[in-house]
């Protein structure tokens, strides 16, 4: 049974990765890798990550075809191979209907991802907002340095 296994890895260590799996299965797996494009302003390069110098860290897509035995003898070697590069592995449904199974399932995380970050924001904006109305009269500097701090939080973009 023919298995494959997908997933990215930075661009830096392609060649390395591919010898590796080279030398590792003894040429018995058929890599195919590809470089991402980030083009400006996409959601590739919006979500890049970023390096300790500040520079984007680009990624290359990889799709391993491989015999799968009963032992997954090969599977294991190249899951010790993607851990070695910190490769970020995917899977790769192997019917139509479990395909569209896993992206309702991706769809479903995201919604529930963006529900709970509106949350979390107005949540903080409630919270700071209660710090802005004064329960008691205290005319102090540090809680006008508090307001001022609090109002720029709330509202990042505005000049206090």
């Amino acid at each position: 049974m023919i298995s494959y296994l997908a997933g990215t890895i930075d661009q830096d260590f392609k060649h390395k990765f591919e010898r590796l799996i080279f030398r590792t299965t003894r040429n018995t797996c058929q890599v195919f890798m590809e470089d991402l494009e980030y083009r400006e302003g996409s959601d590739l390069a919006k979500s890049a990550e970023i390096d300790e110098n500040g520079n984007m860290v680009t990624k290359s897509f990889f799709v391993i075809m491989y015999v799968g035995g009963m032992q997954d003898v090969i599977k294991n070697k190249l899951n010790l191979c993607c851990r070695s590069y910190n490769a970020n592995k995917f899977i790769i449904p192997t019917s139509h209907q479990s395909f569209a199974q896993k992206i309702k399932n991706l769809d479903s995380q995201i919604k529930e991802q963006k529900i709970i970050i509106s949350a979390t924001k107005m949540t903080i904006k409630k919270t700071l907002s209660q710090f802005l109305t004064p329960h008691y009269p205290v005319n102090t500097f540090h809680l006008t340095v508090l307001t001022n701090t609090i109002r720029k939080e709330i509202a990042p973009n505005s000049r206090n």
